[in-house]
């Protein structure tokens, strides 16, 4: 069964990309939207506001690149994307008689089976995943800067534009990566082309694509 947790408010850092090492904390509360945290039952940990996704990351790997700490009822995210470093801290709510407080305990306690997290820790200074060296990825490419880059909440109808070619277009830093060892994506994809269920399935995911995009735009016009 997943695993959910109401947020109270949640915040994500967004680098200045003209100026290296500044950016500001971007924040949504639940008058925004339903904020839910989920952990799938595949080791996904999603965060959505309503039916937009503002964070997902596949754990299966999370150990070697992100790292939380917890003060009271918050929990702090870091984590590292190619050159970059992310971050975004939750404000837990109370549920089901259960305090803030523990629920985020909670929570930390969870995620520490796929990655480091520091429990009540006053400061946030002495992360070692943080860096304060961040080089805007469009910097070093160019050519890259040339698409338009999408930033803060990305729709799922957006998300379905970009990776069906509809829109060209980049998506946020995280989305941007990969958990798969190149030689496991290779047998998989060999594994599913094997299948002849296959091809009706990637059919079914195309028409599933189709109609959150006309969903994003017909909500957009």
């Amino acid at each position: 069964m997943p695993e959910v947790w109401k947020i109270e408010k949640y915040a994500r850092y967004l680098t200045t990309p003209s100026v290296v090492g500044k950016g500001h904390w971007q924040q949504y509360d639940d008058n925004d939207g339903d904020l839910v945290l989920t952990l799938t039952d595949s080791s996904h940990l999603v965060l959505c506001r309503s039916s937009t996704v503002m964070e997902s990351h596949s754990l299966v790997t999370a150990r070697a690149w992100m790292r939380g700490m917890t003060k009271r009822d918050s929990m702090l995210l870091m984590y590292k994307v190619a050159n970059e470093t992310r971050r975004f801290r939750m404000k837990f709510y109370a549920s089901d008689g259960i305090t803030a407080e523990n629920q985020c305990a909670a929570c930390a306690e969870r995620l520490s089976k796929f990655f480091p997290v520091k429990m009540d820790s006053p400061t946030t200074k002495s992360m070692d995943v943080t860096s304060t060296n961040e080089k805007p990825k469009d910097a070093v490419n160019p050519q890259v800067s040339q698409v338009e880059l999408l930033q803060g909440e990305v729709t799922l109808g957006k998300m379905a534009q970009v990776v069906s070619g509809h829109l060209r277009a980049r998506l946020p830093v995280a989305y941007q990566h990969c958990d798969f060892p190149p030689e496991e994506m290779k047998t998989m994809i060999r594994l599913c082309l094997t299948d002849p269920s296959f091809p009706a399935f990637v059919q079914q995911v195309d028409t599933q694509l189709q109609k959150l995009i006309a969903d994003d735009i017909s909500n957009v016009t």
